[in-house]
């Protein structure tokens, strides 16, 4: 059996100093760490560093779009103005920008650095001394607080970094999102949800906007005149069942990202019966983007309907490719084009994408074929053919230099233009754009196969005539030689006629416009007006004469035919004098003695 043995008290020595010596231990090691971050100097532990440039530098980091303040160069610890601390050789090769003893400006490169008791004098390549106080820039980073205090940083600043123009908005710039929108853009923040891609964008980023439109939306966009094609996104009213397909549509070009999608907490409201009226958050997710002005409402429609608007990001590498030897780009149509139409500039642009349609063609084959390379060659210009989208315009597609667009352009000199229903020329079918012709009208000699004249509210009556033995039944006669196709049948470039829509006793066919003669116009209005059977004789491309050089134009469609206008009371009556009437006779257009016609005279009733 061991003996007792009583406990001793600890000593109450033992808890101190164990304290003591965490106390130490602790207090050495952050001492050390402030030394060894270059925060504190002690220099009774340290030896003297030496000379020092110090770059001021921010000592918490700064959001995009903000003001650097004075507080963000105190470091939190120190409460001392942070900065970076570079020795001499370290700035040597630098660039330099001062002033001189007379405010001049000075810059160059840093040769060395002088120590002016503890001072540093920057010495140029042309041995010009710039002391610390007057210089400003050192590598492009700024020397003095004050010239960086107010003004607005461009985006995200970590700390522990100096000060460059280049990351700082101009003077003088607005903090927030409006500074950071460029000069002629507008900010827009969408929900990111709305745009596909923008979880990927950065700040800076360039992207253009592209938005899948229904077809049956797309009648606004493509008549739209403004910056893009498709500024436009108007729904017809009027259209009925939509198609499910859908066309892209650039509504936004070259837009800047001035905010990348952030988080933001939205506040909404809740109402219940048991808890009543609750106010509460939830996450948003939101992004800045800087469109033109011009792209605006083109993006509000596109959100308005509901379409899906994809990012379209540009590359953000420095563009060092050279062009390819002996292939040159010429433009072509981005939309298709009605001839007589003056090219304006949004006809060279794609729909599609926003951006002016190019193709690339070998050198050789642009110049054999007289393509034109210069847009500006281009717009302004009079197209002289319908062009379609993708084609690539010639010398020979454009009517000279300051012709008046419209059906016009199309009349050569000295011819006049006339627009007529098609459906009543034989073979007008078969005529296609600038094609020569001839127009040959048969004229029954019998009046009773003459057509119906509805002119005036007249109408030719329909009366037995005899006729010699062995005489035709129908005369031909050239009313028009050597016409020329302005326009074929339902050309757009024909306007509607005003008021055709509104008509419902008379069918309106197909119209085409033709140039011919001057004298020639009395003959073929004259014949349209009587109702003759009219056929059109192409002349082929090269315009030739044509055969029947014996049937020359007459200088009335009637030929040997006279009338005469005779007045019983009121009304007013029209003769027609045959020729070879009454046995074959010829027709006498003297006035008939006591109201007795001759056999060869048939009435034309009027007013």
């Amino acid at each position: 059996m061991q003996p007792y043995r009583r406990n001793r008290p600890a000593s109450p020595w033992r808890g101190v100093l164990i304290t003591l010596a965490a106390i130490v231990f602790g207090v050495a090691g952050t001492v050390g760490a402030l030394v060894a971050s270059g925060q504190l100097d002690l220099p009774f532990l340290t030896k003297d560093e030496g000379l020092r440039i110090a770059l001021p530098a921010n000592a918490r980091p700064i959001e995009a779009y903000s003001p650097v303040r004075r507080e963000d160069f105190i470091h939190p610890e120190t409460g001392q103005l942070h900065a970076l601390r570079l020795r001499p050789e370290q700035v040597v090769g630098l660039g330099l920008m001062g002033t001189g003893p007379g405010s001049e400006e000075i810059s160059g490169r840093v040769e060395r650095v002088l120590d002016d008791g503890g001072r540093p004098v920057f010495v140029l390549g042309d041995g010009a001394q710039v002391p610390l106080d007057r210089a400003r820039t050192l590598g492009g980073a700024f020397l003095h607080v004050t010239d960086i205090i107010g003004r607005v940083v461009g985006k995200d600043k970590a700390p522990n970094y100096g000060f460059k123009e280049d990351g700082l908005l101009p003077p003088g710039t607005r903090p927030g999102i409006a500074g950071g929108t460029p000069p002629g853009m507008r900010a827009l923040t969408l929900e990111a949800d709305l745009l596909s891609g923008a979880a990927e964008l950065q700040a800076g980023d360039r992207v253009d906007l592209i938005a899948n439109v229904p077809v049956a939306q797309l009648v606004a966009l493509e008549q739209s005149a403004s910056r893009l094609p498709g500024a436009a996104l108007v729904a017809s009213s009027s259209r009925g069942r939509q198609s499910d397909q859908t066309e892209a549509r650039a509504v936004a070009l070259d837009a800047l990202v001035v905010v990348p999608v952030k988080t933001r907490q939205k506040p909404t409201t809740t109402s219940s019966l048991t808890q009543g009226r609750r106010v509460q958050t939830v996450p948003v997710q939101e992004i800045v983007i800087a469109v033109h002005a011009d792209d605006v409402p083109a993006v509000n429609e596109a959100l308005g309907l509901g379409v899906k608007i994809s990012c379209v990001a540009h590359s953000g590498r420095v563009d060092d490719s050279e062009a390819t030897p002996g292939i040159v780009r010429v433009p072509v149509a981005g939309r298709p084009v009605v001839v007589y139409s003056e090219l304006a500039p949004g006809d060279l642009i794609d729909p599609r994408t926003g951006r002016s349609r190019t193709i690339a063609l070998p050198e050789s084959l642009a110049q054999a074929g007289g393509i034109i390379r210069d847009p500006a060659e281009v717009v302004g210009r009079v197209v002289a053919r319908d062009l379609a989208a993708g084609e690539y315009v010639t010398a020979d597609d454009l009517l000279p230099p300051g012709t008046v667009p419209g059906l016009t352009g199309g009349v050569p000199p000295g011819m006049r233009m006339v627009t007529l229903d098609g459906s009543r020329l034989a073979g007008a079918a078969s005529l296609q754009l600038r094609e020569r012709f001839d127009i040959i009208a048969t004229l029954p000699l019998s009046l009773a196969d003459l057509t119906t004249s509805r002119r005036g509210g007249s109408r030719l009556l329909s009366a037995p005539v005899s006729l010699a033995a062995g005489q035709r039944q129908a005369d031909q006669r050239v009313i028009v030689r050597d016409g020329v196709v302005v326009a074929p049948l339902d050309s757009p470039a024909i306007p509607a006629e005003p008021g055709a829509s509104r008509r419902s006793d008379e069918a309106s066919g197909p119209r085409i416009a033709i140039a011919v003669a001057p004298e020639q116009v009395p003959l073929l209005t004259e014949a349209f007006a009587l109702g003759v059977q009219l056929t059109v004789v192409a002349r082929g491309a090269s315009g030739a004469d044509w055969t029947a050089a014996d049937l020359p134009p007459d200088r009335s469609l009637l030929g040997g035919m006279q009338s005469m206008e005779v007045m019983i009371g009121s009304k007013r009556e029209t003769w027609l004098f045959l020729p070879g009437g009454g046995g074959g006779g010829g027709a006498s257009p003297e006035s008939p003695a006591n109201g007795a016609l001759p056999e060869s005279a048939v009435r034309v009733t009027g007013n």
